[in-house]
């Protein structure tokens, strides 16, 4: 199977209604997406029921909006997302974004387990 990797977005320009259905038809192979940051080594792959899966190099961490203490990791928690990266070995891996994200630590509708 085809594996095209790309990345960037599309920067707030309005595409096609049927961007992404055009582009698989050209390359001929399903899209998937990923989230990702300069800041992280590994990127966060989208699953079939559309939620995206961390790498298993990075520890997640969600952070309450108002006061930055880490929240419970267990049910589903929307705060501040964080990260301890695990690859890195040539600087600190911690970092703290300032995305709001909502994580459910069970387990997805697509069959992993974990966030």
């Amino acid at each position: 199977m085809l594996n095209v990797a790309t990345g960037g977005g599309a920067k707030g320009l309005d595409l096609p209604s049927d961007w992404k259905e055009r582009i698989e038809r050209f390359i001929g192979a399903p899209m998937r997406f990923g989230y990702g940051m300069s800041e992280s080594l590994g990127g966060a792959m989208g699953c079939e029921a559309g939620n995206y899966h961390p790498p298993v190099s990075s520890i997640l961490f969600i952070l309450d909006l108002e006061t930055g203490d880490p929240l419970p990791r267990e049910g589903t928690q929307t705060g501040r997302h964080a990260f301890l990266d695990l690859v890195v070995d040539s600087y600190w891996g911690g970092f703290v974004t300032g995305a709001k994200v909502t994580v459910t630590w069970d387990h997805c509708e697509c069959g992993r387990r974990g966030p």
